[in-house]
């Protein structure tokens, strides 16, 4: 596979950190957004700013509240192409409601996206007259959009309780990814699907 370029959201603790890290290990150029608030979370053993700078990961503070750091990363991060983005999300069964339907919208969200997203490369003309032509839903899209359940990981999330070993999920996650990234051939069934971290289809 070609070296990819990774943008990791949250990658300064817990499944984001940890896929920053396996991203690396794999000659991944990667980029991880950090929150201010995050950057010194001593409540979090896993959130620690020198082990994710150790990793050569490139960082990004970002504040989706403050849209001035939003344009500053988008800056930072310039005009290079983007092959995989992370939003690491938690999709628990809590007993919070306003929570679990916040995350039910992820959920509607990567579907509505991957119905969504143009179908059609722009002609060699370029954009102009790109911007006239209808798009054909039959063609096909280059851009894959998963939902990948992580495991019962310990984090803090979970107050760091969990069956499932996090070493083990996160390889099965970039093995995910990679897969995507290395079999792409310009069309894709499982876009829009949702998946257990060992590749298996789950019921949304």
């Amino acid at each position: 596979m070609k070296e990819g370029i990774a943008l990791v959201i949250g990658g300064n603790r817990g499944i984001g950190f940890n896929l920053v890290k396996a991203l690396r290990s794999r000659g991944w150029t990667v980029y991880a957004s950090v929150r201010p608030q995050t950057r010194a979370d001593k409540s979090d053993p896993s959130c620690n700013e020198q082990q994710l700078e150790a990793t050569g990961a490139r960082i990004l503070e970002i504040d989706t509240l403050i849209e001035a750091t939003v344009h500053q990363a988008a800056k930072e991060f310039g005009l290079r192409r983007l092959d995989v983005l992370v939003n690491s999300a938690d999709n628990t069964s809590g007993s919070n409601l306003a929570y679990r339907l916040s995350k039910t919208a992820i959920n509607q969200f990567s579907r509505t996206l991957a119905a969504e997203l143009p179908v059609q490369d722009p002609p060699a003309e370029g954009p102009s007259s790109y911007s006239a032509l209808k798009l054909d839903k039959a063609t096909t899209s280059k851009i894959c959009v998963l939902s990948i359940h992580p495991g019962f990981i310990p984090t803090k999330m979970t107050n760091f309780e969990g069956p499932d070993d996090m070493d083990e999920c996160i390889e099965g996650i970039v093995e995910q990814v990679e897969r995507e990234e290395g079999e792409w051939k310009g069309g894709n069934r499982r876009s829009g699907g949702y998946f257990d971290w060992k590749g298996e289809v789950m019921d949304w």
